[in-house]
């Protein structure tokens, strides 16, 4: 039975959308409108209060059918329902307070097996990539009641979807500008460990503005686990989904990669070239068996330049291992896409996102409260799902919010204050605030880290000059072996003094104060003596470094050899050293004097050792005599440069050098240096950091990852 006007103001009101006295002024405005004393109904009255803005139509809809939402969840209200393919329970908002539009995603069933436990998601959230500017932002996961949600950006136009339909496809430019900024959006996802676990056209958006911009959307709820195609009743909500799906991840119980990622970007990129999906099908399954078996159709019919086809391939081969790098396919695309595209500046955020961000600082709950404690069968789809007669509405209040939110993480703490954290993980501080209350534990553990460190620089001589055991004498073994034989070097501990500022230790001697050693002298470190930089140089440079590396190692050898203290450290590492010293002078002709800086990246070989790549530069430009006797070159690609084959390595001599910098590594790596054209490659936020924080003019630099020593750099170690 329809519900009466009057009825309906009622709901209207047990909604919270509108208070008494609202619905009383436009009740009597509705009255005067011409027609309405005899014809108006609940339809009509819904209709106009729509035009007049004062409902939504989802909020209309939803009174309609006798039920008084709930819309109000803390802050914000729901206004629409997003129908985006298969993503649920996903709503448009806006934050009550500032205005600032939103999007919010309820959890789900926790009988859905891709659905991540709540504690987990709060976790994702405040770990999100906030700072990546292609990929969807998440302001804070909140806890309501009965409900669980996520806050997201609203995006200023619809998902990639809405563009595709029937058949419909870009130009080549227009497809390399979308794809090449997915791909910068999961290169740095790549490098923090993270993946996009389900990249299809449904979790694209797109941003309105002077040119398109493309987001990738994480899905706080889902897990990075594989599908089980293997079931015999396959949901419909898998079809589109079929379609992006990596070959190796079908039948087996493999965790999501980047490499999956890349697979996924692929065929992406085929679909928006094409207007079709690369196999195309009814049916799910066979859909998904000929990713598993089918070759990939050629993309030039459609229009496709070749290289550009040839692109996508790389992108899509079956053997994981043989797909390009998110960074590479970034690289790759430049020359595909208009030159003025890549200066073109992100639309302008709106006015109401700053005083946004500060009332959800203002408003979030202490780190103890973050984690909801409610059971997880009180989870539901959606409001409306939930939305009963009866409901509690008090309970949906903001008093009663516990969130956490990625963009301003603060911790009320008896010992710490209220202290605003900006961009820095919440784990960081913890562990700062565990040291404060262990000082005994923390001074147990720093020699620890410290001897491991000093380790890793004396081996760090023996990776410095040999390209995988490729570099070999009568006299000499692989670096490996001669790490993994040779005796312990004799451990040497000098001090320099630094304009009277303190003893430095394990900094490297200056220039300067390699002849002005000072006797050994010991000084008690008590967590608070201020130490004085013996040197003040630039950051590192990292031109011309392959990406994708995870640890890094810079010495300067001509300054360390020219002093009486550099040759004893030399001499102290011992005769497979001094072995494999004269290997590499006598393959590339250039000895360690000649040498001003050699940059070592240690990259991530699939749980073998990690394989190298060289930067070398040198005082002089090299000798014509040095450079015949590595061969004929090849010329790199616009000109860049000569690339030679030695001892199985490649050497790059890039031209705009004036030979005084060589690069040598696998072919694959400087290929990619290539691409790059001789730029620094995008790194680790953790690594930039330290980067930033560096000094070139140390005779020794080790920056790595702390994780690297624990997955790819386990042999290293």
């Amino acid at each position: 039975m329809p519900l009466s006007i009057e009825e309906f103001w009622k709901q209207v009101v047990a909604s919270r959308l509108l208070s008494a006295a609202e619905t009383e002024q436009l009740d009597q405005q509705f009255r005067q409108v011409k027609g309405a004393a005899s014809q108006a109904n609940t339809r009509t009255l819904c209709e106009w209060l729509v035009a007049h803005q004062s409902l939504t139509r989802y909020q209309a809809k939803v009174l309609l059918s006798g039920r008084p939402g709930p819309f109000i969840f803390g802050d914000y209200c729901v206004q629409e329902q997003v129908v985006c393919g298969d993503l649920q329970g996903l709503f448009g908002a806006r934050h009550l307070l500032t205005e600032h539009p939103v999007r919010l995603q309820f959890r789900g069933h926790d009988s859905n097996s891709e659905v991540l436990e709540w504690s987990k998601v709060v976790q994702r959230v405040a770990d999100w990539p906030a700072e990546n500017e292609s990929v969807v932002r998440c302001f804070e996961a909140s806890g309501v009641n009965h409900f669980r949600f996520v806050v997201y950006e609203q995006p200023g136009a619809d998902s990639l979807d809405r563009h595709l339909s029937k058949g419909r496809a870009f130009q080549p430019a227009m497809a390399s500008y979308l794809i090449r900024q997915l791909a910068l959006g999961l290169a740095e996802l790549h490098q923090f460990g993270q993946t996009a676990v389900d990249i299809r056209p449904t979790r694209v958006w797109l941003e309105s503005g002077e040119l398109p911009r493309a987001k990738i959307f994480l899905d706080a709820f889902q897990q990075a686990t594989t599908v089980d195609w293997s079931r015999g009743d396959l949901p419909e909500s898998l079809a589109e989904r079929a379609g992006y799906y990596p070959p190796e991840l079908v039948g087996q119980d493999r965790v999501v990669d980047s490499s999956s990622d890349i697979y996924g970007l692929g065929c992406l990129f085929f679909r928006i070239l094409s207007g079709h999906e690369v196999f195309p099908s009814d049916a799910i399954r066979e859909k998904i068996n000929r990713h598993v078996t089918d070759s990939i159709p050629p993309l030039e019919p459609f229009g496709v330049p070749v290289g550009l086809a040839k692109l996508v391939v790389r992108m899509l081969a079956r053997d994981p291992g043989d797909r390009l790098k998110a960074s590479h396919v970034a690289g790759a695309l430049t020359e595909w896409i208009e030159p003025q595209w890549l200066d073109v500046q992100a639309s302008p955020v709106l006015a109401s996102l700053e005083p946004y961000l500060h009332s959800v600082r203002e408003h979030m709950s202490p780190v103890v409260d973050r984690v909801n404690t409610h059971s997880p069968s009180e989870a539901v789809l959606s409001p409306v799902e939930f939305s009963t007669g009866d409901t509690d509405m008090q309970s949906t209040t903001p008093d009663a919010r516990q969130s956490v939110t990625p963009d301003a993480r603060q911790i009320v703490s008896p010992k710490i204050g209220i202290e605003s954290l900006g961009d820095e993980r919440l784990g960081s501080v913890l562990t700062r605030h565990r040291r404060s209350t262990h000082p005994q534990r923390s001074k147990k553990k720093w020699p620890v880290i410290g001897g491991l460190l000093a380790l890793l620089l004396a081996f760090g001589w023996y990776f410095l000059i040999s390209m995988d055991g490729t570099v070999r004498t009568d006299s000499t073994s692989t670096a490996g072996s001669a790490s993994e034989n040779a005796a312990p070097a004799p451990k040497v501990v000098e001090s320099t003094r630094n304009s009277g500022q303190g003893v430095m230790e394990g900094s490297g001697l200056t220039d300067a104060d390699a002849t002005t050693v000072s006797r050994f002298e010991l000084v008690t470190g008590n967590d608070e003596l201020l130490w004085g930089s013996p040197t003040q140089g630039m950051q590192i440079d990292l031109r011309y470094a392959a990406p994708d590396a995870s640890m890094f190692l810079l010495t300067r050898p001509a300054a360390l050899v020219s002093s009486d203290e550099g040759r004893r450290l030399l001499e102290a590492l011992g005769p497979e050293f001094k072995a494999t010293r004269e290997a590499w002078e006598q393959s590339f002709g250039i000895p360690l004097e000649q040498i001003r800086e050699m940059f070592i990246g240690f990259h991530p070989a699939g749980g073998k050792m990690p394989r190298k790549t060289f930067v070398v530069r040198l005082l002089d430009a090299l000798d014509e005599s040095v450079v015949d006797r590595w061969g004929v070159p090849v010329e790199a690609d616009n000109d860049q440069g000569l690339l030679y084959t030695v001892n199985g390595g490649t050497l790059f001599l890039p031209t705009e050098t004036g030979q005084r910098t060589l690069v040598v590594g696998s072919a694959d790596d400087i290929q990619q240096v290539v691409l790059n054209q001789g730029a620094a490659p995008l790194l680790r936020r953790e690594l930039e950091q330290l980067v930033m924080a560096s000094d070139a003019d140390r005779h020794f630099t080790l920056i790595a990852a702390p994780h690297f020593f624990f997955a790819d750099g386990r042999p290293l170690l």
